[in-house]
């Protein structure tokens, strides 16, 4: 972050916050993924489902009220990334979705979402320094963005010359995601403001601090990458062959494109919520238990391809 490093005490608040407005977005997320793709889920599961997502809610509230603490940039980004999750939350709300949304109400919900993702990236990244991995990822989200709103516009019905160009931008804004991710694996400055940004958090407890910890934590985050950038690869090539160069794919064709992207869409989850942890621990922040659901999902090909 730009604002990082002027003001040590700002920079831990801040750092609490963000990475719980985070845990609290990747929970919920997790949930809404479980949900979504593992059938008949037991009753008694299902509310402790519910009462995972009120834990993701109460840590996102608690966050906003350790806001208070904040100033001037510090705050101003914390603000902007408080109501973009806190929209999230409600759309992952998934009890709440299973009552009240048709398949029309989810898509006009899904485009409105993806407006108000455009707002948060713009106010957002006004906050971050130039070779800063995160900025690398929401570039990546960006053209993920645009490439769903492709696939949403496509029409078997319409003119096929208008689904062609649909189905190139999508595939363009995939191969471009991937582009993106690489470019930040390539930069050292990116993985070195990764370790920065630990050894911040870490500033008020390093007792238990081993040498090669930063860099462990510096591993994670370049996995977490490598994942976006295998699921946008693999989505890439899917609409390549499909609309551009029309290869003969079968149904177990896209059935196993349909589990592999659950399942890197799960790992991520799983990433994801491991990164945040890990953060807040370091910080001394203490942590109610919960279940990463998405583990659940979670399984190699072979065995998918046996069931």
């Amino acid at each position: 972050m730009k604002f990082f490093n002027k003001n040590q005490e700002q920079d831990l608040i801040y750092l609490e916050i963000s990475n719980k407005y985070n845990l609290a977005y990747w929970i919920a997320a997790d949930l809404d993924h479980y949900v979504e793709h593992k059938s008949n889920i037991r009753p008694h599961e299902y509310s402790k489902l519910i009462m995972q997502y009120k834990l993701a809610v109460d840590i996102f509230e608690n966050a906003g009220y350790t806001s208070y603490q904040l100033v001037d940039d510090h705050k101003r980004c914390a603000e902007a990334l408080k109501g973009f999750v806190g929209i999230c939350l409600k759309e992952f709300n998934f009890y709440s979705k299973a009552e009240n949304q048709d398949s029309e109400a989810e898509e006009i919900n899904f485009l409105k979402i993806m407006d108000d993702e455009r707002d948060f990236h713009k106010d957002f990244v006004e906050f971050l320094s130039p070779n800063e991995a995160e900025g690398y990822i929401i570039k990546s989200y960006s053209y993920m963005t645009s490439a769903s709103e492709s696939l949403m516009l496509l029409d078997s019905e319409s003119n096929p010359k208008r689904n062609l160009r649909l189905a190139e931008s999508a595939v363009s804004n995939f191969r471009l995601a991937k582009e993106t991710i690489d470019d930040c694996l390539q930069n050292e400055d990116c993985l070195d403001g990764i370790i920065d940004e630990y050894l911040i958090m870490a500033s008020k407890n390093t007792v238990n601090l081993k040498d090669n910890t930063p860099y462990e934590f510096c591993k994670k985050n370049v996995e977490y990458m490598g994942v976006w950038r295998e699921f946008y690869s693999l989505n890439e090539q899917l609409y390549k062959d499909v609309f551009i160069d029309s290869s003969d794919i079968d149904d177990s064709d896209y059935d196993f494109v349909n589990h592999e992207n659950v399942q890197y869409l799960a790992k991520l989850n799983s990433l994801a919520i491991d990164i945040c942890r890990t953060s807040l621990i370091l910080m001394g922040c203490e942590l109610e238990n919960f279940e990463i659901y998405s583990n659940k999902l979670i399984i190699d090909p072979i065995s998918h391809l046996h069931q």
